[in-house]
């Protein structure tokens, strides 16, 4: 093994633990928000109600009351899926799918933004 050989794998070990906290890091700020927005839904829904009502003018009222009776646990469910997804073995394979509902729902709430701010 040479010198350049050397100096070129330590650069890849940097950035590999670069990666890896920068990874770790973004995993915890995520399940931080997604569990504190989930309980703050959870002890005042009448605001998120109101809010899909507004939104959502053709559903029923019973449906409204049921998606914001489920939204503040899937937050919960997914952002403490995360934490555990960076601790447990056994739940580290099912990372990518975690991942990808976190996508999803952050996905969801940023359409939910946009169609809110739009001038009427």
């Amino acid at each position: 093994m040479t010198i350049t050989d050397t100096n070129f794998s330590e650069r890849i070990e940097k950035k590999k633990s670069f990666l890896f906290y920068a990874d770790y890091l973004i995993a915890c700020l995520l399940s931080i928000i997604l569990i504190y927005a989930g309980i703050n839904k959870i002890t005042s829904p009448s605001a998120l109600i109101e809010n899909l009502t507004s939104l959502f003018k053709f559903l029923p009222e019973n449906l409204i009351i049921m998606i914001a009776s489920i939204l503040p646990l899937i937050e919960i469910g997914i952002g403490t899926a995360l934490i555990f997804s960076l601790y447990e073995e056994r739940i580290k394979k099912y990372k990518k799918a975690i991942s990808l509902s976190t996508a999803i729902l952050f996905g969801l709430f940023l359409a939910y933004s946009v169609t809110v701010m739009q001038p009427e």
